[in-house]
């Protein structure tokens, strides 16, 4: 009776770890870099993992640390590393979480669920990949699969809210502001589905914590897409303002169809107003003059009340020399 294959499980993301059940294997620094390759690698050859895991290297010398480096591997135990040919790959009995959560990222972007429909946790939130490791290929996959990431949640938080279920498409777009905060496709999600309940104060708190954050860490605004995202919103929730403002920016036009009444602006003390700067209004032609009766009303002569001002000296000597004196007597003639 064959003896069942030991079973490895291979954890890349926030850092590397191998271990079978509670035991966990130590391995050098150089045999954790070609596990890692391999496990993010469906295959490669000894030529292009020596070229990869030491760049700076000839060929030769390249090759000859490769080989040191199986040697290590295989002294360890467990066959963790198949060779076929000139190809390298990891053993069958290893399970890599990366290749794990690809297959679920993947699914979600298809819109399938791992077993039935889709759900925030269809997509489970990792760490990085490798943490502390800065070559180029571990560069290039961790960035690969942060974008994954962050699309294939999306994808999962559009598809929910597709569905009317709008608590579970927040919870997967609140995972990417999670991831990336300064993320606006994210923060776009966010505001779909208050949007999708009908809560526009939410909607215009989550823009505005947008605004924040892009001013403060990058130095720019939102772009249109999430301005037109709210001012669509808007219009058309409140048919009522749109149909009022069209009506305050059209013209006024007379019941007779006369030509349109413009205000006219005048300029200070313009003739004819009795006050600086107003224009008498003109009487429509929808409202003929009417001719009222004239009513009479008796005069009343009122006494004048009060003393009468005292003309001046000037006033009162050429009253004096206009008024002819008394005829002289014929005593004096």
């Amino acid at each position: 009776m064959e003896k069942p294959q030991e079973r490895w499980e291979l954890r890349l993301f926030d850092g590397f770890e191998l271990r079978s059940g509670s035991e966990r294997l130590v391995l050098p620094l150089n045999s954790q870099r070609l596990i890692a390759l391999l496990a993010l690698r469906v295959s490669t050859t000894r030529g292009q993992a020596g070229g990869i895991l030491w760049p700076e290297a000839p060929e030769r010398q390249a090759g000859g640390r490769l080989r040191t480096t199986l040697w290590r591997v295989r002294s360890t135990g467990p066959a963790i590393v198949e060779r076929r040919g000139g190809q390298l790959s990891l053993a069958a009995g290893v399970d890599v979480d990366v290749r794990t959560w690809l297959r679920s990222a993947r699914r979600a972007l298809d819109g399938q669920g791992p077993a039935g429909p889709l759900d925030a946790r269809t997509v489970p939130l990792v760490g990085d990949l490798l943490p502390g490791w800065y070559e180029d290929w571990v560069l290039v996959e961790r960035e690969r699969l942060r974008q994954l990431q962050l699309h294939a949640l999306e994808e999962v938080s559009a598809q929910l809210l597709g569905q009317g279920r709008h608590a579970a498409a927040l919870e997967a777009a609140l995972s990417v502001l999670h991831l990336d905060p300064i993320r606006e496709s994210a923060h776009r999600a966010v505001i779909a589905v208050h949007l999708a309940e009908g809560n526009l104060g939410e909607a215009r708190r989550q823009s505005e914590a947008c605004r924040a954050i892009l001013l403060r860490e990058l130095g720019v605004g939102p772009s249109p897409l999430l301005r037109a995202l709210l001012d669509g919103a808007e219009d058309a929730g409140d048919p009522g303002h749109r149909q009022a403002g069209a009506a305050l920016q059209a013209p006024v036009v007379s019941q007779a169809g006369a030509a349109p009444q413009v205000p006219a602006v005048p300029p200070p003390g313009a003739a004819g107003t009795g006050m600086p700067g107003v224009v008498p209004a003109a009487r429509s032609a929808e409202q003929p003059r009417v001719d009222r009766p004239r009513v009479d009303r008796p005069r009343v002569d009122r006494p004048r009340v009060g003393r009468q001002p005292e003309r001046s000296a000037r006033e009162a000597e050429r009253g004096a020399e206009a008024v002819p004196g008394p005829a002289p007597f014929a005593a004096d003639r």
